[in-house]
């Protein structure tokens, strides 16, 4: 395949594989996008990106490894990725989250590891006692945001489950860990 894309008219077909060592050993992601190639919008400083049913229909960003949202936001694969495009800056980004979590007894904990642009920036951690939304911040140094504004965010379930594997009265067959709610990008 000549250069990293074939154009038939309109249409594009683009390959991206990612390489990096700290990336591909937690998450290996080929995608394979066959569509209109469509710049990505910039995200709005302090507007949090809605992750539920109405709110996906809005976001300025583009996911991979979610299951379909639901009224309250979407469960996430074991390993899932966002694309979207910040605001040129000098100061670190501030990010505002709200999650939910499948926890199944009182001492059960979900960890999550997530990456900016193929750097680790932080492990998360829920328990039963967290509620929802669980609500946690993390920042992300600039130099970590590619110089076009790109950011993607890779989410690790470190320790994911099956429902229907912990609880045989749940028909749920899904890998899950974390659904997402809301991120709400600030500068700091």
């Amino acid at each position: 395949l000549p250069g990293d894309a074939l154009r038939h008219g309109k249409n594009v077909i683009e390959l991206r594989v990612t390489h990096d060592e700290a990336a591909d050993a937690t998450f290996g992601l080929q995608e394979l996008a066959i569509g209109p190639h469509k710049p990505l919008p910039e995200v709005k400083m302090g507007h949090p990106l809605d992750f539920s049913s109405a709110g996906m229909k809005r976001n300025p960003c583009i996911t991979y490894g979610m299951y379909s949202p639901e009224d309250w936001g979407t469960w996430l694969h074991a390993r899932a990725a966002i694309d979207l495009r910040v605001p040129a800056g000098d100061l670190k980004l501030c990010v505002a989250s709200e999650w939910r979590v499948f926890v199944f007894a009182e001492d059960d904990k979900r960890q999550i590891d997530i990456f900016a642009n193929g750097h680790k920036v932080v492990r998360l951690e829920f328990t039963s006692r967290d509620g929802f939304p669980a609500k946690r911040s993390f920042d992300i140094p600039r130099e970590m945001v590619g110089d076009d504004g790109v950011l993607r965010l890779k989410i690790v379930a470190v320790n994911p489950v099956i429902p229907a594997e912990v609880n045989p009265d749940l028909a749920d067959t899904r890998v899950l860990s974390v659904a997402l709610s809301k991120l709400t990008f600030a500068e700091e």
